[in-house]
């Protein structure tokens, strides 16, 4: 497998690898971004530091121009700790089942109203239960937003809800840097870990900015002992030049800028980070984090991070992103693409999706449902064909021959391993569909919501301490009163 990838998807498709020559023109464009267009920090103390550190800083407007010499230094100290997030796993190519992660989602797929719509705690609720029941292994995450919830009080009241009704807690995503003290102590309480609830990345204010916000959680983050990655949203045509070319540079240069305040912050490489990169379509104004020139911007990002600045950047969102509004077939097509794509790059097969919609605005549980279809179909596939005299069944075709007398539905052997062969639970495959009224997507989607129901009828609540829960409603209150 590792000669195929290698020199075989390699070579076929080289324009995600970049050339030595290439990869030198982005790294200077990049080191001459940083310390000429220099980049906006909102945080006196960081701009202090980095003064220190030998940067020019004009306080006045927040701008900050990294010098070279601190670039090369922490790119040296990344470069002692080479290796990439998305490396090749000849040895376990299985793709990890999909989950409904913490890419929070503003709306809400409503199937019966055929569209997207504002979600309500009822919404959110339904989410943790169908979560709960359908992967417990990967726990019941914030997934969808509480609108009716103060922005800096969302995070904190979206995790009260997860522990009063899931059976196996999943994980939420820090917005603010005030969110993490009360995190971090609902963390301790239910499960003496602090940072249980501190998951986090930090991006970046596309073009070259680091809001107050960003530093906030940023600094939070590190005082509590985490190290979070640093991730990039740059459009190609809106917050970096049209080209791809010039997105790259913009998109590791917002990245390289974070690692340096992680530097600077003396938290210890390797650091991490993630592209998620966009285009704008020049005709209708829109913006896509589905089309193929995020996807190329991605993988050069990835790529050139791999061969110059120490690794550790994935594809952020991995095969996720799509730009359809409604569940079905352009939400598979995207995302079977972006996957294709990734595993070239990277040797290994990423889950396919999370049931998100338009770029990561809209959660959709029947979407999620054939998201992990594919994925199961993935996983199928990479587990390849096992060959051995059993299998190879000679006896069985010498038995039937050329099936004059018989077939080989009617074998003891095919009735030992009938069972083994991949059995779809929403695709149609089913050879023959005269007679019947087949709708196409749609009834797949209906097989789905189904389906969805059927989970969430088998959600049982669990059974809680109440000595915690008192805590956590004293912790909540508090937080209320606080950040309200």
């Amino acid at each position: 497998m590792e000669d195929r990838i290698e020199d075989g998807f390699m070579s076929v498709f080289p324009s995600f690898q970049l050339q030595d020559s290439e990869c030198d023109l982005l790294l200077d464009g990049i080191l001459h971004v940083l310390d000429q267009a220099g980049l906006l920090i909102q945080d006196m103390d960081l701009l202090q530091e980095l003064s220190r550190r030998g940067a020019k800083i004009e306080q006045g407007s927040e701008r900050a121009w990294l010098p070279q010499d601190l670039l090369h230094e922490v790119i040296g100290e990344q470069k002692d700790h080479n290796e990439s997030i998305f490396c090749p796993t000849r040895q376990n190519p299985i793709p990890s089942t999909p989950s409904i992660g913490v890419s929070i989602a503003q709306f809400f797929y409503d199937l019966d109203r055929v569209g997207a719509r504002s979600p309500n705690r009822e919404d959110f609720l339904h989410t943790l239960r169908f979560q709960d029941v359908y992967h417990p292994q990967h726990g019941a995450s914030h997934a969808l937003l509480l609108r009716d919830v103060p922005p800096r009080l969302e995070t904190i009241e979206a995790v009260s809800l997860i522990l009063r009704h899931a059976q196996h807690p999943g994980f939420s995503y820090v917005h603010y840097g005030e969110q993490v003290p009360f995190l971090a102590e609902i963390g301790e309480l239910w499960f003496d870990d602090r940072k249980r609830f501190l998951n986090s990345g930090i991006f970046a204010s596309t073009p070259l900015r680091f809001d107050r916000r960003a530093c906030g959680v940023l600094k939070s983050l590190v005082k509590e002992g985490i190290h979070p990655g640093i991730g990039s949203m740059v459009i190609s045509g809106a917050s970096a030049p049209i080209t791809p070319a010039g997105a790259v540079v913009v998109g590791a240069a917002e990245i390289l800028a974070g690692w340096v305040l992680l530097h600077i912050l003396e938290v210890p490489p390797p650091y991490h980070g993630g592209i998620a990169s966009g285009s704008m379509n020049m005709k209708t104004g829109s913006v896509s984090f589905g089309s193929v020139e995020s996807m190329l911007q991605d993988l050069m990002v990835r790529n050139l991070f791999q061969k110059r600045l120490g690794g550790h950047v994935g594809i952020s969102g991995g095969a996720n992103y799509t730009d359809a509004k409604h569940p079905g077939l352009q939400a598979a097509y995207e995302r079977c693409m972006e996957a294709h794509w990734i595993c070239m790059e990277t040797g290994t097969i990423p889950p396919v999706g999370s049931g998100l919609l338009d770029s990561g605005k809209t959660l959709s549980l029947e979407q999620f449902l054939l998201d992990d279809e594919v994925c199961r179909m993935h996983s199928r596939i990479a587990q390849g064909v096992p060959v051995s005299e059993e299998t190879l069944a000679l006896e069985e075709i010498f038995q039937i021959g050329p099936g004059l007398s018989g077939n080989h539905m009617e074998t003891d052997h095919t009735l030992k391993h009938c069972r083994e062969s991949w059995d779809p639970l929403l695709l149609d495959n089913i050879s023959c569909s005269i007679g019947k009224n087949t709708l196409g997507d749609e009834n797949i989607l209906r097989k789905a919501h189904r389906m969805v129901q059927e989970v969430v009828a088998r959600y049982r609540p669990p059974d809680l301490d109440h000595t915690k829960v008192q805590e956590l409603d004293r912790i909540l209150f508090h937080a209320r009163q606080t950040l309200s």
